[in-house]
């Protein structure tokens, strides 16, 4: 149907266990002010056009995670008001330069995760740096669509905003309607974004339940977050549905490369080759 909208929703929680909520996001145009961040909340979006939508889960505890994750929302917002931001090498460079800036000030003790959906006429760009994840419902089926990044230890992260200027960001991307153009979406598509207090309390196919049963992303959001929460809501948890309409999806498949925001992603260097083998895995 054509003038289809975007429809958007976060919930934001601090859970039963600590004592202030370090995650933060950006719902295009709307983040949570440094001060407000332990209230927590729901809020949402309805809309067409480009779109930036993200989740970030700060780390080290105290005022140090809930700045680092502040930081990286801020950074996004400044981008967008200051001029937009027209490529994917830019969102790179925002987030390096906040990497910096984070651990200037506080060394090594604290950082941000990132997980980023650019939307732009349809087409679909996904970032992640850190172990936020970013799931696609396509069809009846989940799918992550994000890569974790942590070691072998359990909770070490491997990469994060705030890291060693001598380590530079690498975060994982791609563009989500490459080389899926033979897939006939007849339905929305939906993307979930979230920290790790959801997925270290609630499974894959609980969440699936969920998205496949709620079409409305607030209820959707408010659910999960809820199942945290009656699960033990050890962690700060952050949940983001944002439902995509099959229309500008088909509009993707039709124009096979956009002209605009993803196009940028040739110019990441590195992290675009990284992506295009992402791509070519997942096309054998």
């Amino acid at each position: 149907m054509a003038g289809s909208k975007i429809k958007a929703a976060v919930c934001c929680n601090m859970g039963k266990v600590r004592r202030n909520n370090e995650d933060n996001f950006y719902l295009a145009g709307k983040y949570m002010p440094l001060k407000q961040m332990d209230a927590g909340g729901t809020f949402t979006f309805e809309g067409t056009g480009s779109q930036i939508f993200a989740v970030c889960d700060g780390m080290g505890g105290g005022e140090a995670g809930e700045e680092a994750s502040f930081m990286v929302a801020d950074a996004l917002n400044d981008a967008i008001v200051n001029g937009g931001i027209t490529s994917a090498k830019q969102i790179c460079d925002i987030m390096q330069r906040t990497s910096n800036k984070i651990h200037k000030r506080h060394s090594s003790v604290c950082g941000s995760t990132l997980a980023l959906l650019a939307l732009d006429n349809g087409h679909v760009l996904i970032m992640n740096i850190g172990d936020s994840r970013i799931y696609r419902l396509r069809n009846g089926k989940l799918k992550q669509v994000s890569v974790d990044h942590v070691g072998l230890q359990a909770h070490s992260i491997t990469q994060y905003i705030g890291m060693d200027e001598d380590e530079p960001l690498a975060p994982h991307m791609r563009m989500d309607d490459m080389g899926e153009w033979t897939v006939s979406a007849d339905t929305d598509n939906v993307y979930l974004l979230c920290s790790d207090g959801l997925t270290d309390l609630v499974a894959d196919a609980d969440i699936k339940k969920v998205l496949l049963e709620l079409r409305d992303p607030k209820a959707a959001a408010e659910k999960l977050v809820d199942m945290a929460l009656m699960r033990g809501g050890k962690d700060n948890t952050t949940v983001m549905v944002v439902r995509v309409p099959q229309d500008m999806m088909a509009m993707s498949s039709k124009r096979k490369i956009s002209v605009g925001l993803l196009l940028g992603a040739i110019g990441c260097g590195v992290v675009m080759l990284l992506a295009l083998i992402d791509l070519f895995m997942h096309l054998i």
